[in-house]
């Protein structure tokens, strides 16, 4: 009785990974990421509005270099077996790639519907995803 299964954990470190990259895409879509609003809610709404989209833009420009920089790690590491579940560790590292591809995505919708003033998605545009 007290031995525990050895890949129990690390399957759910890998899953957690997994499920936390995909709700960071979610989340850019939602526009729900934390933000620190002192400097943004003292501008007026045209200054907002140009916060926002230098933001956006700086985020899609990091998201540009993580993809890139994770899919170099990726390649390191592919074929590389991970101890307890004994799979290759490129199923976890691909998360990454994916992520980013994923939230570069959102990240240009986000500033495409900013540039054009469309605040939030609609309701109807959320019950479709």
């Amino acid at each position: 009785w007290g031995d525990a299964l050895s890949w129990t954990e690390e399957m759910a470190r890998y899953v957690m990974i997994w499920m936390c990259f995909l709700a960071a895409s979610i989340l850019v879509r939602e526009d729900g990421h934390i933000g620190i609003s002192v400097l943004r809610d003292k501008l007026s709404p045209t200054g907002k509005r140009l916060f926002f989209v230098i933001a956006d833009m700086a985020s899609i420009l990091f998201l540009l270099m993580w993809g890139y920089i994770s899919i170099e790690s990726y390649h390191i590491v592919k074929y590389d077996i991970s101890p307890g579940v004994n799979i290759a560790l490129g199923w976890v590292f691909v998360s990454q790639p994916i992520c980013a591809l994923l939230m570069l995505i959102q990240a240009v919708l986000l500033l495409v519907r900013r540039l054009t003033g469309q605040t939030s998605l609609s309701v109807q545009d959320k019950v479709d995803v």
